[in-house]
This record gives structure tokens, C-alpha cells and sequence, in this order.
């Protein structure tokens, strides 16, 4: 049925969504949309042998974005996951907290041009999305993410979800935009129970917008990433999560893997890999290669680029590769 919240300067929106039950596993089904578009979409297999998703964060609407979204469709995945920061609507006119805004375009027209721009993707392909720090700041007052969430769908209260896709990959996602150390350890718990539950999925992939590595322009650590690394990382360790996957830095960042102990990242073997993948589309963080910190195990790490993760998982092995706007791959590793 209808629903939405209060937006500045319309009142009331509406959202129509539609339920469709009694469906079975693994099966294409036809759709005929309101003005007679054919839509094809597929459910997900109980048992997989082979999965492949699609990953950035930090999308806006660029040209960089177009690009992107339309080289992913090619990849044909079968889930694409969006890291947080989407449309960057908060830049729009027409909000409270925008008197000059850095677009023009008012942000209710920002959100829809989001939205088509994704559409011939997430018309056949699932989207999972991951909330970050810019859909908090859409709304007003403040800190109010009705809006976003209005829009979009994910399981459980959709600020936190998990899913596993036929059996083969787990996708663990959770809010990292905190103010205290009761929030991040109110995630903390959440993230012990539901790595727990999934523990016997081949590949675990944790998804959030905030990375626990890097350094955002070069500059010092954000304080919920120094608190969340202390509490979130070791959760990690001791659960087997394979990836942990974010955005918030404009660029590209692959750790070796690694573990945190003593206030510090060490190399060890099985531990978690750290991939931020902040290429969606709507600008490059500045930095270079040489500014790369000690853990980074790729040579592509900081690199200028915009595009998106490509993730392959059957049950021996997980494949990650940073395949560029123009279909190259710029970094790929392998894990047996």
C-alpha cells in the first residue's frame, strides 16, 4: 500500500509497493508493468554453484555514474549492492540545510534521476543497499533517514539485514553512520548474532558504508571508525568473515588480509580482507598509490578510477576484481 514521510516542500509522498508470494526458487517470472513495459526477473536458487555480485558506493548522478551502471549490466550479476551515499540528494535545492546548494536540481529531482538511472539495472536484478552518512543528511531536520528508506527495500529493519544467496554467500550489512559507543555496540551485538547464524555459508561478506581501514583524504581517523574498528574487527575475526566491504573514500583500497590486535592491523592468514570500493561515480578522493598505507596488498590501492567490485563465489573459491567505468580490470585476486 501507500506510504511515505513528511519531505520538505511536498508534504506527504507516496510509495506503492507490491508483494508477490508463491514463488519458486530459481525460476524467471515475466512482468507486465502499469503502461504495458515487460519486465523479466528471477528468484534466487536455494542451491548455488556460482554467484555474482556487483559493488560501489559513492554513486551520485555523473556521467562517471552512467557509465558504471551500464557496464555492470553487463557483467549480469545477480545482486547489486550499493555501499552507501546514493544520490547525494542532500545537495539538491529545496531543503532547509541547503540555502545554496552545490546542485541546482531540487532533490526530489535528484533522487529520481538516481533511481532511472539504476532503473534498467535493478529492473531485473535485485538491489541491496546500504545506508551511508549522505542519506542522513537528505531530510530535515536532521539525522532522519525516512526518506531514503522510503525508497528502497532490504530484509530485517533495512538499516541492518542479512541475506545468503543459494547457500554459497552470506551478506551481512549494517549501518556504520554513528554518534556514540552505544549505537556502535548495539551493531556490535547485532553483528554477533547474525555472523553466527550464517557461519556455515561457504564466503561471508560484511557490507557498510564506513570502512574500518583507510584514511579519508590522507587525513586522521574519523572517531565511530576508531571506536567501531576496536569493537566491529574482532567480531569479524571470530565469526570467518572472508570481506568486508565499504565505501566513504572516494577511491580503491585492497588490504593483505588482516587482523586487529594491540591497537594495530597485522598480516595473518584467514583473516578478514578490507576492499573500499567508493567508485560509484561521484568523484575520485585525490589520492595516489604513495599514499597507500602499510596494509595494502594491492598496487591499485588509491588509484583514480571509477567503476565497481565484480564478486565471483562457487564453493572453492572467491574471486573479487575492480573492473573499470570502460570494462577493464584494473586489480583482481583470488582466494581458495
Amino acid at each position: 500500500g501507500p506510504h511515505g514521510p513528511e519531505e520538505p516542500g511536498m508534504g506527504q509522498s507516496w510509495y506503492h509497493d507490491v508483494i508477490v508470494d508463491g514463488l519458486e526458487p530459481g525460476t524467471a517470472y515475466a512482468f507486465t508493468l502499469p503502461g504495458g513495459r515487460a519486465v523479466e526477473a528471477g528468484t534466487w536458487p536455494l542451491v548455488a554453484d556460482h554467484v555474482r555480485i556487483v559493488a560501489r558506493g559513492d554513486l551520485g548522478t555523473t556521467e562517471h555514474t552512467q557509465r558504471v551502471t551500464s557496464m555492470e549490466a553487463t557483467l549480469q550479476p545477480d545482486l547489486a549492492l550499493y555501499l552507501g551515499d546514493w544520490s547525494y540528494a542532500n545537495y539538491g535545492a529545496g531543503l532547509e540545510t541547503q540555502q545554496e546548494p552545490a546542485d541546482p536540481r531540487p532533490w526530489w529531482e535528484i533522487w529520481n534521476d538516481f533511481f532511472n538511472l539504476l532503473e534498467p539495472l535493478l529492473d531485473r536484478v535485485p538491489g541491496g543497499f546500504v545506508l551511508g552518512n549522505h542519506e542522513y543528511s537528505d531530510m530535515v531536520p536532521g539525522d532522519n533517514v525516512d526518506g531514503p528508506l522510503a525508497r528502497v527495500h532490504a530484509p530485517g529493519n533495512e538499516r541492518r539485514w542479512s541475506v545468503v544467496y543459494g547457500g554459497l554467500v552470506a551478506i551481512v550489512a549494517y549501518d556504520s553512520f554513528s554518534h556514540s559507543r552505544a549505537e556502535d555496540a548495539t551493531t556490535a551485538r547485532w553483528l554477533d548474532r547474525e555472523l553466527a547464524a550464517v557461519e556455515g555459508a561457504p564466503w561471508v561478506i560484511v557490507a557498510a558504508h564506513h570502512p574500518l581501514v583507510g584514511h579519508h583524504g590522507g587525513g586522521p581517523d574519523e572517531p565511530s571508525q576508531t571506536r567501531q574498528r576496536a569493537l566491529f574487527a574482532p567480531v569479524f575475526q571470530r565469526h570467518g568473515v572472508d570481506l568486508m566491504l565499504a565505501g566513504h573514500i572516494h577511491c580503491y583500497q585492497r588490504s593483505a588480509p588482516i587482523a586487529w590486535r594491540d591497537h594495530a592491523w597485522h598480516e595473518e592468514e584467514g583473516a578478514p580482507v578490507h576492499v573500499t570500493a567508493g567508485t560509484g561515480g561521484v568523484g575520485t578522493c585525490g589520492l595516489g598509490p604513495e599514499d597507500s598505507p602499510a596494509w595494502a596488498h594491492s598496487e591499485a590501492s588509491f588509484q583514480w578510477v571509477y567503476g565497481t567490485l565484480a564478486i565471483d563465489a562457487t564453493p572453492e573459491e572467491l574471486h573479487v576484481a575492480l573492473v573499470s567505468e570502460y570494462g577493464q580490470i584494473v586489480d583482481e585476486e583470488t582466494w581458495p
